[in-house]
This record gives C-alpha cells, structure tokens and sequence, in this order.
C-alpha cells in the first residue's frame, strides 16, 4: 500500500518520487527478516531438549556439522583434547547447512 501511496501521492513535486518507491521495499524486507527472526528465536527447538538439564548445570552443548565419513575422526579428537567431554550421538536429520559442507 505505501509503494502505491508513494507512485501516486508524491511527496514533493509533480513526478512519482521513485527514490521512495525502491527504498520501501528494501525497508519493509528489512523489518520482515528481522520480526521473523524474533518470532524464530523465541520457539524452543524440540532437538535440544535434552540436553537442557546439563546446559543448567554449566556444560558446554558443542554441534559440529561434519560429513559422515569424519563422525569417527572428530569424536577421537574431541576425547583426546578433552576426556572430560562425552560424546552424546549423530543427529539423524543430518546437516544443518547441507550446501555449505562438502
């Protein structure tokens, strides 16, 4: 409605003020994205929660997302540098950012 309001109402001068018509939308984007991601932050995730009851008493949650094929690798490098650390499974939906891991 402001795209058409700002077309056909200009706010200064004769002429459709096309300035306002290409930042309105990058505007109205912008407060989209970042309203959607309010809303997104405040659902828990059904994932984590068992891992709440150790996140209260102090502990680290550390999620790697590796390719299958390093599962091993990274779990005997994770018990060497920290033997206090327990490794706690594979997520079965996979990655998170399936793109951006080869």
């Amino acid at each position: 409605m402001g795209l058409v309001a700002a077309m056909f109402y200009p706010i200064v001068g004769d002429s459709p003020q096309w300035e306002v018509v290409a930042v309105l939308p990058v505007l109205w984007g912008v407060i989209g994205a970042w309203s959607s991601s309010m809303i997104g932050i405040s659902i828990p995730s059904p994932r984590l929660e068992r891992f709440e009851g150790a996140i209260e008493q102090g502990w680290v949650l550390l999620m790697v997302d590796v390719p299958r094929s390093r599962i091993e690798e990274i779990e005997s490098l994770l018990q060497a540098s920290h033997p206090e650390a327990h490794f706690e499974g594979v997520d079965r939906h996979g990655f998170a950012f399936p793109l951006g891991v080869r």
